[in-house]
């Protein structure tokens, strides 16, 4: 590599010790960043400030229900504003193993919805 602007080349002993320097002190630098950054996590998590993203609040008995009538975990979580892997996760947790069994049935042969089977190809 040759860069032009400061006329160094990597084929050369000086290019590449140059280079060699250059990356230690963009990881030196890579480094401090790092240990500021968690400096300032535990900070923050010492004096009780939340950090990341809100949680969004929805009515769980509310989902719950919809769920129970029938309607489909898309739907519901499209009805609250909320993802379906929200729904998905308060279903799992309020209902246990049954819920999880549930939502894993389309995947055992034989039961709700088998996925289709996936062809093999032999390598010629």
């Amino acid at each position: 590599m040759i860069s032009y602007s400061e006329g160094i080349a990597t084929s050369t002993s000086v290019g590449k010790i140059v280079f060699t320097f250059l990356d230690a002190i963009a990881e030196f630098e890579r480094s401090l960043i790092q240990e500021r950054t968690r400096s300032g996590l535990q900070r923050a998590k010492a004096a009780g400030i939340h950090c990341g993203r809100p949680r969004k609040g929805f009515d769980i008995a509310e989902a719950l229900k919809l769920h129970g009538q029938g309607w489909g975990v898309r739907r519901v979580g499209s009805k609250l504003g909320v993802s379906y892997g929200t729904i998905q996760h308060v279903r799992i947790r309020r209902h246990g193993v049954a819920a999880r069994l549930l939502r894993d049935a389309r995947f055992i042969p034989g039961t709700i919805k088998a996925p289709p089977r996936m062809r093999i190809y032999k390598q010629s």
